[in-house]
């Protein structure tokens, strides 16, 4: 995503200095412009007009290097740096930086916890929609599918392969921090009766072949696969939904139509085979009271003075469906 200045981007010292003179001043930051409208909408619909959603690269000015907060660079760092150097600066509030929570809920220690800054209850914001009414209308409304067709069963089928890539995406950043999947997954997953089946060893075989960095050349690949079924294995009891990533989890769910549905895909739906096409539709599908019990839009609630106390929490949000400790997952895996 490209941003453009349009004079409104700010320091974070600049910010900061601002709402101690304007203190009923609220600013939230997003990594994107999709998420800053999700956030909007949340906020309009609860009738929310004292605070200003921004992508962050729209409205901050980062003059600082990101990574000595322990975050790469991006947007998910920028959100989490802007967050820390406010702290830093002691500002007195007025802000909000949510960033996606990504390996942080499983496989990663999460950053030092900033006051100013919230994650995601799950991977990323895309996973809020991996829910059996989300899918449902998204069939029954975008597509204008059958209503045989089930959403449970097509979440049940992909979900395996979903974290299968989440999974095997962190492996590779371990060995080599420029290692990525090699694209054009669907060759690598082939069709079993009524279930897509993912060729791990041959995806890790071709990611690492094809990566150009020499570092690759020396990976035990046997290796990677092993430390995978481990961590598969470790993290099958946590919440789906936090070792899934919502663009794999898009990916997959139209490759699951295509293959197994391709009716739904008529004429005038089949720009829904595009996965940001889709990806927007889903997020527009999202059922706002449900997403109003998640924990990061009660927390963002609470954040901006309204009462949440009426608001029941979703039982897979609780503190205790977290599994083993990342540290403890990590440090398991065989050597």
């Amino acid at each position: 995503m490209s941003f453009e200045d349009d004079g409104t981007r700010r320091t974070i010292e600049e910010l900061a200095t601002l709402h101690s003179v304007e203190p009923g001043l609220h600013e939230i930051y997003t990594e994107g412009r999709t998420d800053a409208g999700v956030i909007n909408w949340f906020m309009r619909h609860h009738e929310i007009d004292s605070a200003t959603v921004y992508a962050i690269s729209d409205r901050v000015l980062l003059n600082f290097d990101v990574h000595q907060y322990g975050v790469r660079f991006g947007e998910q760092g920028k959100v989490v740096a802007a967050a820390s150097r406010l702290a830093e600066l002691g500002a007195s509030g007025g802000f909000t930086c949510i960033a996606d929570a990504d390996y942080w809920h499983t496989l990663e220690d999460k950053p030092s916890a900033a006051r100013f800054a919230l994650l995601t209850d799950y991977a990323d914001l895309n996973m809020y929609c991996f829910n059996e009414k989300v899918i449902q209308k998204f069939l029954l409304v975008c597509l204008r599918a059958s209503s045989d067709l089930s959403a449970h069963s097509i979440l049940s089928s992909i979900a395996p392969l979903v974290r299968a890539i989440f999974i095997l995406r962190w492996l590779l950043r371990q060995e080599v921090e420029s290692l990525t999947l090699v694209k054009r997954l669907e060759r690598r997953v082939t069709v079993a009766g009524k279930s897509l089946i993912l060729d791990l060893e041959k995806l890790v075989r071709d990611s690492i072949d094809s990566c150009p960095d020499p570092a690759a050349r020396t990976i035990d690949k046997d290796r990677v696969c092993a430390q995978h079924v481990h961590l598969s294995e470790a993290l099958a009891a946590s919440d789906p939904r936090k070792s899934m990533n919502g663009h794999d989890f898009v990916y997959f769910l139209c490759l699951f139509l295509q293959k197994f549905h391709p009716e739904v895909f008529g004429e005038d739906r089949k720009n829904f085979k595009d996965v940001s096409t889709a990806e927007l539709a889903l997020l527009g599908c999202i059922d706002i009271e449900s997403l109003a019990r998640e924990g990061l839009f009660r927390q963002l609630l609470q954040r901006l003075g309204r009462s949440t106390d009426e608001q029941e929490v979703i039982p897979n949000q609780r503190e205790s469906v977290e599994s083993l400790s990342a540290e403890h997952v990590r440090n398991s895996l065989p050597k």
